[in-house]
């Protein structure tokens, strides 16, 4: 299949060369006239990348459990691809959905945005290192015979060098002008890149200052990277970066997005579309056109490239380590000795930058420091994190297909930061390599301060999820409206198996390791006739143990308002946790806080809503295992339900061997994991809402 996307090639009488991979050298053409007709260029179809080993089945495990339980706590996403790679050593992993119905796989390619910017650097180095140009050169000199350059407003453009388009010191705006003018932009099938360079309308500020331009300083780079060559931008970067070492990309507009390419999902109304989030390409404006390929028009050279995490990771590896062979030995110091000194705002966090590359620094549970180099990207329904760390010679890729990077991570309330969801994953896989910590965030190596007390290597790491400890001592909520628990196991709600063992990727064997509680009878929900007694508000819940407030996110589940997941790590035995949906949580709470057994931390937050919670231990390494709330209760709690004719406690879970032998599907996560009705729909419901799956209580 060919493009439908016009793309540059070089005029005939262009007679410039670019040497095959096993030379750089590159000729000047000798024309004046060195603007590029418009050709297709066949697409790619993504394959897995070959790797020469594995990482430790431990370490792996540990990756797998970080990600699908940083993954499954977020609100608002589809897919993630991540991939990690290491001299040769290849780990890489997929979840969710490419779009409404295909699932995400390792060989889905994803828009990474700003990660793009990692090429073009490389590009513009290699030119330099051939002397077609120099870091002090100005681009008005280098272009003065571009008639797109020449067409382009100088006061909005002004006269910089290569080496301040690189570093975004050139003070150049990046604001556009209005959207009509941006949409007649996109949609144009006559698209040149000054085109968008010409929708610049402030003034520039002073060069020298940083200001992070996402598109002009890029364009005005690859603008001249193709002039001085005479060669298209992705055929220079097909020849000099990416065949040579074997790694797939494409660039939009001017490759026709490849076959199964992750569909991006954001908010809506944010792209011109209905409120909610949902499929950009389903947007009505854009049918006919294509938003992949009319968003690669304000992309195209800062954040055009297609890959995969796997492709990204080994791009990553061979362009910033010393083993690497993407670039020369000189390039590549060039490249990481280009940060300037002061440390500057990027991307929610603190980073020095370079040459369209950035610096960041991870610091562990062990106060150790590591560097990273690499490239964030986002926007337009994708997002990317583009990282290497030199101490450790391994590099990370993150690909996802929403704007996940814009929430706040899971470990950043934790770490009084405001990481994003993929800052608190690569800290997690960090610990896993350098061995530290498992999923659950606990040092394995030595205790951890928790409030005042100091939690113990014993208690974090000896616990048998068969024969827990009974440390619940307070029931989590007043469950005197409660009707009826929901077992261990049951195929009421949906599938939770998040990070165990038990969880079947097929989903033919689905089962919700969670109970829920429920104050109403299955008649009054099927009619929606509660009558006068409201959940919402008045069912309250407390802390089972001493502990703290951890990954505490946020949902606004209807305009105005707001719902709470959090989980309570017990501070006696930090291995077990205990985990909350759906919550009020109490306003002087919610910034993350130790809480004593019984204190109230809120109520239902849905109206005429459920109770749940899960109980989980964490095996460390990224392994956990749910259990049952009633597994660590202490006698004097389970007497209250007892009290509510419960007998034993064996009685509120289905065995794993029973659940087995009988399994019951699922949807795919897309469809939030209900269970999938077998036979009668009616006869399939009332199942779920009997005997088998629920425990009845007496008055």
């Amino acid at each position: 299949a060919t493009s439908t996307v016009p793309v540059p090639t070089a005029t005939p009488d262009a007679t410039s060369t670019v040497a095959d991979s096993s030379s750089s050298t590159i000729s000047k053409p000798d024309s004046s006239e060195r603007l590029f007709q418009y050709e297709p260029i066949d697409r790619i179809t993504f394959t897995s990348i070959r790797s020469q080993g594995l990482f430790s089945e431990d370490i792996q495990a540990s990756f797998t459990g970080i990600l699908t339980s940083e993954f499954m706590t977020l609100q608002e996403k589809k897919g993630i691809s991540v991939a990690v790679y290491q001299n040769g050593k290849l780990w890489s992993r997929a979840l969710g959905f490419a779009s409404q119905k295909e699932a995400m796989e390792t060989v889905t390619p994803v828009g990474v945005k700003s990660s793009s910017k990692t090429f073009l650097s490389a590009l513009i180095l290699i030119q330099i290192e051939d002397d077609l140009y120099e870091l002090s050169d100005h681009i008005s000199a280098l272009l003065s015979d571009h008639p797109g350059y020449q067409s382009l407003d100088k006061s909005k453009i002004p006269n910089v060098t290569v080496g301040q388009l690189l570093t975004m010191t050139s003070g150049i705006s990046h604001e556009s002008r209005g959207k009509q003018e941006l949409f007649e932009l996109m949609v144009s099938p006559s698209w040149q890149p000054w085109d968008t360079l010409a929708l610049v309308k402030d003034l520039p500020k002073a060069p020298g200052t940083f200001e992070y331009s996402p598109i002009v300083n890029s364009y005005l780079l690859a603008m001249l990277a193709e002039h001085v060559s005479g060669k298209d931008l992705y055929s220079l970067y097909r020849t000099l970066l990416l065949d040579p070492i074997s790694v797939q990309a494409s660039l939009i507009p001017v490759v026709e997005s490849p076959l199964g390419i992750a569909h991006p999902f954001a908010e809506r109304s944010n792209y011109g579309g209905e409120g909610g989030f949902g499929d950009l390409t389903e947007i009505d404006m854009w049918k006919g056109y294509g938003f992949i390929e009319t968003d690669g028009r304000i992309a195209w050279a800062g954040a055009g490239m297609v890959s995969t995490a796997e492709n990204m990771a080994r791009w990553a590896y061979e362009l910033y380590s010393p083993r690497g062979s993407a670039v020369s030995r000189q390039v590549r110091s060039g490249l990481l000795g280009s940060f300037m000194d002061e440390t500057v705002t990027f991307a929610g966090s603190p980073h020095k930058y370079g040459f369209h590359v950035a610096q960041k620094e991870y610091e562990l549970s062990d106060g150790a420091v590591l560097t990273s180099y690499g490239h964030p990207g986002g926007g337009s329904g994708t997002s990317s994190a583009l990282i290497y760390f030199p101490e450790l010679d391994l590099s990370i890729s993150i690909l996802a297909n929403s704007e996940m990077d814009h929430q706040l991570g899971s470990c950043a309330r934790s770490l009084k930061t405001s990481w994003s969801p993929f800052e608190c994953i690569t800290r997690g896989f960090l610990e896993a390599v350098t061995g530290l910590t498992g999923s659950s965030g606990t040092k394995e190596t030595s205790g951890i301060q928790s409030g005042s007390s100091v939690i113990s290597q014993e208690n974090t790491q000896q616990i048998d999820p068969s024969n827990p400890p009974r440390i619940a001592v307070s029931n989590f909520l007043d469950f005197g409206p409660i009707i009826k628990i929901s077992k261990l196991r049951s195929a009421y709600g949906h599938d939770y198996t998040i990070g165990d063992e038990e969880h079947d990727p097929e989903e033919e064997s689905c089962r919700s390791m969670k109970h829920y509680l429920d104050a109403y009878t299955y008649d009054q929900k099927s009619d929606q006739n509660f009558g006068v007694y409201d959940t919402k508000g008045n069912l309250r819940y407390y802390a089972p143990v001493n502990g703290q407030l951890r990954d505490i996110a946020t949902n606004e589940f209807k305009p105005g308002q707001t719902e709470y997941q959090f989980t309570i790590m017990s501070q006696e035995y930090p291995s077990i946790s205990f985990t909350f949906m759906h919550v009020e949580l109490l306003e002087d709470l919610r910034s993350g806080t130790s809480v004593e057994a019984g204190q109230h931390i809120g109520f239902v937050a849905r109206p005429h809503g459920q109770a749940e919670i899960v109980t989980w231990v964490s095996l460390g390494k990224g392994k956990l295992k749910n259990i049952s709330f009633f597994d660590v209760t202490t006698d004097e709690v389970f007497a209250e339900y007892q009290a509510r004719g419960i007998n034993t406690r064996s009685q509120m879970s289905i065995s794993r061997e029973e659940r087995d032998a009988n399994p019951v599907a699922c949807y795919p996560d897309s469809g939030g994991g209900k269970f999938i009705p077998t036979g009668d729909e009616l006869s399939f419901n009332l199942w779920q809402a009997g005997l088998d799956n629920w425990v009845f209580l007496s008055p």
